[in-house]
């Protein structure tokens, strides 16, 4: 099984989407208990969005692979329709490099084996290991964004390091902007002294303003906030949807558009 592994491993070392895949693998092979790496169905529902997303992809598809990542995403095309129907859970087994699911509403005690060869499973391993420390990483600095005990700078400097990650969802990312533009207008006074202070990080902070406003209409801060009634997907609290709703009305709010 030895033997095998590392001539899979040398195989994936050839292929255009980097060297580094290999230290990456072996490396997930002391990080998950019993060497198997797991994700459910909320986690496979950020999967599935960063994979939908062509931008994220182009980042990744490097690092891992077309070849891992085209019939991970078809995989998770069909399994995450529904939350009592769809998947349970993925399980990657990283010392047979082999991967198997459960159903939500199986009853069999046996997991269906997936037809991904050797190379596929090994760079979607390292592709799902990327994007649960996405999400563990996204679901940190959230903490910090709406902490009172961190400064304005160092909240936005968190939000900056989401948006660069392209293992962090499009909705994660969506609910930390929407959590620190929320917090601008809290700290307004804060904001206002940095531009005395530090005008550079007063400019970045209202050039920020502007992007939010001009891509989140008040409609959409609205659907977003009401689309997730089951709670399948990542969304920002409701109080700082209100928040900036509520701002908006104050300052008679109009909608820039750019053409």
């Amino acid at each position: 099984m030895l033997i095998r592994l590392c001539l899979v491993l040398s195989l994936v070392v050839t292929t255009s989407y980097g060297q580094d895949l290999e230290q990456d693998y072996q490396a997930l092979l002391t990080k998950y208990e019993w060497s198997s790496l797991f994700m459910t169905y909320i986690s496979a529902i950020q999967a599935k969005l960063v994979l939908q997303d062509t931008v994220r992809v182009q980042e990744i598809a490097p690092e891992v692979g077309y070849n891992s990542i085209i019939p991970f995403r078809s995989f998770l095309a069909n399994k995450t329709e529904n939350i009592r129907t769809g998947l349970a859970y993925l399980q990657i087994d990283l010392n047979r490099t082999k991967a198997a699911y459960a159903l939500a509403n199986g009853f069999g005690g046996n997991a269906t084996v997936l037809a991904w060869d050797s190379l596929q499973v090994c760079g979607i391993a390292v592709l799902c290991d990327r994007i649960l420390n996405g999400m563990m990483m996204s679901t940190a600095y959230m903490r910090m964004i709406e902490s009172d005990t961190a400064t304005t700078e160092n909240a936005f400097a968190a939000l900056q390091t989401v948006s660069m990650n392209p293992y962090v969802s499009p909705d994660a990312l969506v609910r930390d902007s929407v959590i620190f533009r929320a917090r601008v207008i809290r700290d307004s006074m804060e904001v206002k002294q940095l531009e005395a202070s530090n005008p550079e990080m007063y400019h970045l902070l209202r050039k920020y303003e502007m992007q939010f406003d001009s891509s989140y209409s008040n409609e959409r801060l609205e659907r977003i906030q009401r689309r997730d009634e089951t709670k399948e997907f990542i969304s920002p609290k409701e109080e700082d949807v209100k928040s900036i709703l509520n701002s908006r009305k104050e300052a008679k709010f109009i909608p820039f558009h750019p053409k």
